[in-house]
């Protein structure tokens, strides 16, 4: 089913740009899932379609995403629309599913990007309703923006409450949100993300919280970067996002039907089974440079699993802060969703330094599976010649076959209340350039240390700073208390968890 993603100010455009990027980059299958006769040309190697959900192609084979882009400014939202290297890009918007709201930003107000004009809302509705009406039916939407700023926090809250009010019985709402650096980026930002967050609490139905600070660390400690921009940032958080919502499957059987990969509304369903606790949380594993992924080998059980299990249990976001000494969960979980991908049984297609075993490889496996063997290649051939008969091989069982039970109750320390808390699915298509890769996401209290941070806007609201700047556009006194108020329920709620 088509999931539409909605991108709003600078930080959705660039954000939902990234993620789509991600989601439509070629994945080359895990050796184990192709056939004898398209292992014998690296050029012959199939590569899936990206998830049909989020693209649908032309007549030409062009992917254009499911999505509208909307920002009060043009810059960022052109440069989506027309890359400077439109060679380079492997998907494309379209042009007709963008809309500039006016010739000026939000001014870093939450309020004024809220109560944006009932035409400029009625013109973006209008950009939705023609998208969705190019689908049969859409379960669910995405909504990217930031929780900082003007136009992406303000904008992406009235555009929320507007889905809901008009596709709300028919459409579960996702928002990844991107919360602001504790310090330094907006003085007013501890405002803005209070409102946003009370705001999404009424009117979405899930919040994936991706913090800059997070994203910013995994840069420099993991990725090696000493000066992490906007461009690296985007590019971590967006695969990140693309490493949980792509196509994955509950198992083998499912994997050949796209239909039967896991859908937005099906992740949001078992993430949020009650509607008091909607804050989500993600983790990765692995993130390393580039320069090191030929060097590295994994394993699942013992690597990505455990990794991503002691993650949790530390409430830590990066395998680089893993305590490893800590035997029980320091918190407690509503739901959790596992999605492995890969296999790395055999080495990255295209290594030609490992062309013999590999093909040594093809021919155990083609012989295990009743098919002619492979001749032996002739002397400093690369390509191994074709084989007599190619009888399509299953995908190997590793991906499939691995123990996850480290997420199950008793072993996760998971709220009684939520009878089916875990949740794990697989692909063996390899994740961009891992082998194999784990992606981890949360509902769990592990949100309190961005709900604290909701005390910084009460001290400045105390001393009614800034305050007049929020009442010029319809946002007062009245509204900041009931903002505060419904965190402070939220937070109450999560705390009470663990009790």
């Amino acid at each position: 089913m088509p999931t539409l993603t909605i991108q709003v100010g600078q930080c959705g455009n660039q954000l939902g740009s990234s993620i789509l990027s991600s989601l439509a980059s070629p994945s080359v299958p895990s050796p184990s899932s192709l056939t004898p006769t398209s292992l014998s040309s690296s050029a012959s190697i199939p590569v899936p379609p990206p998830p049909s959900q989020f693209f649908r192609q032309t007549q030409r084979g062009t992917n254009v995403a499911r999505a509208v882009l909307v920002d009060t400014e043009p810059k960022v939202v052109e440069r989506c629309l027309n890359p400077l290297d439109p060679s380079a890009a492997n998907f494309r918007y379209s042009q007709n599913n963008s809309c500039i709201i006016g010739a000026g930003g939000a001014a870093n107000n939450w309020a004024r990007g809220y109560s944006s004009p009932e035409s400029v809302l009625t013109s973006t509705m209008e950009k939705v309703q023609s998208e969705l009406e190019k689908s049969d039916y859409t379960p669910a939407v995405h909504i990217l923006h930031s929780c900082a700023g003007g136009t992406g926090s303000g904008l992406g809250c009235a555009l929320t409450r507007e889905y809901n009010d008009e596709h709300g019985s028919k459409a579960l709402i996702f928002n990844t949100i991107i919360t602001p650096f504790e310090t330094g980026e907006v003085i007013v930002q501890d405002y803005n993300a209070a409102l946003t967050l009370s705001s999404l609490n009424d009117f979405s139905d899930g919040v994936l919280c991706i913090e800059n600070e997070v994203a910013s660390r995994a840069c420099k400690k993991l990725l090696k970067i000493e000066h992490p921009g906007v461009k690296d940032l985007n590019g971590l958080i967006g695969d990140s996002v693309a490493s949980i919502i792509g196509d994955s499957y509950t198992d083998l059987q499912s994997f050949n039907n796209a239909a039967n990969a896991m859908q937005m509304d099906d992740i949001l369903r078992h993430m949020v089974p009650n509607s008091y606790y909607k804050m989500m949380s993600l983790r990765m594993v692995p993130m390393m440079p580039e320069r090191s992924v030929e060097f590295t080998r994994d394993t699942w059980e013992s690597g990505v699993v455990k990794r991503l299990k002691q993650m949790h249990r530390c409430g830590t976001p990066l395998e680089c802060d893993i305590n490893w000494r800590k035997e029980e969960d320091v918190g407690a979980s509503i739901s959790n969703f596992l999605v492995l991908r890969g296999d790395g049984g055999l080495p990255r297609m295209g290594d030609e330094k490992r062309t013999g075993i590999l093909h040594l490889e093809r021919r155990r496996r083609a012989t295990d599976n009743s098919t002619a063997a492979l001749p032996t290649p002739p002397p400093n051939s690369k390509t191994p010649p074709k084989a007599a008969s190619a009888k399509k091989l299953p995908p190997t069982s590793d991906v499939w076959s691995v123990d996850c039970s480290s997420f199950s109750s008793p072993n996760t320390n998971y709220v009684d209340w939520n009878n089916d808390p875990f949740k794990v699915t697989r692909s063996h298509v390899n994740f961009k350039r891992y082998e194999k890769m784990g992606g981890l996401l949360t509902n769990s209290d592990s949100c309190l240390k961005l709900l604290e941070r909701v005390d910084n806007a009460k001290v400045k609201f105390d001393a009614r700073a800034y305050v007049h700047q929020y009442e010029a556009y319809g946002v007062g006194v009245d509204e900041f208390e009931a903002a505060f108020l419904n965190l402070d329920e939220t937070r109450a709620r999560y705390r009470n968890l663990s009790k």
